[in-house]
């Protein structure tokens, strides 16, 4: 899902896609987050979601995003950094 607004005469660099991987168990996040990154105007993101913690490194590792958003208390679980520190070890980047 693209999401964004670009503006009239931005330069390249602008145009540019940022692509956002959400990782959360709570389907109704990727709306929130969707509408959020739409009120953002010169900038384009593609936005694309993971339900699981496991799709989310899988994902990682293909190198399909630029940043991840996640729920640092995965269902009441402080897993959040064993999360980053696996993402890390699949992508170094």
């Amino acid at each position: 899902m693209i999401i964004g607004k670009e503006k009239q005469g931005s330069n390249a660099l602008a145009t540019q896609s940022i692509r956002v991987l959400l990782v959360s168990s709570h389907a109704n996040d990727r709306v929130l987050i969707g509408h959020f990154l739409s009120q953002i105007n010169g900038t384009n993101y593609v936005l694309s979601y993971a339900k699981s913690l496991k799709e989310g490194i899988q994902l990682i590792r293909r190198n399909t995003c630029d940043v991840v958003l996640l729920n640092y208390y995965w269902d009441n679980f402080k897993i959040g950094g064993r999360f980053v520190k696996k993402a890390k070890s699949v992508n170094s980047t």
